[in-house]
């Protein structure tokens, strides 16, 4: 597991101010259903230099055996949602008559 004492999450994602969040399981066997999943609604970009340290950690972590997969293989089908609240504090109520808003999970 990664040594994240010291890191503030802003600094790294910036002023997150909308999310959903939910909880769910981790995306590689064994699946474990112990994850707070909070998911921004709006993209963030990330620098090549950052780019750059996150393999670099991944790598550490692959070759010290505390990882047991690869980044770009750890995807699965989308799953059910098993009576899981979705919690969001993002206003779908539109600002203006007229405006509507959408919301795509």
């Amino acid at each position: 597991m990664a040594d994240l004492r010291g890191i503030q999450l802003d600094s790294l994602f910036g002023s997150i101010q909308e999310y959903v969040t939910y909880a769910g399981s981790i995306t590689s066997p064994p699946c474990s259903e112990n994850v707070q999943w909070i998911i921004s609604n709006k993209a963030i970009s990330i620098k090549e230099p950052e780019v750059i340290q996150f393999r670099i950690l991944h790598q550490v972590q692959k070759f010290e055996n505390l990882y047991s997969g690869i980044v770009a293989g750890n995807l699965r089908p989308v799953q059910e949602t098993n009576r899981r609240a979705i919690i969001t504090n993002i206003d779908f109520v539109p600002s203006e008559p007229g405006v509507s808003s959408a919301l795509n999970l």
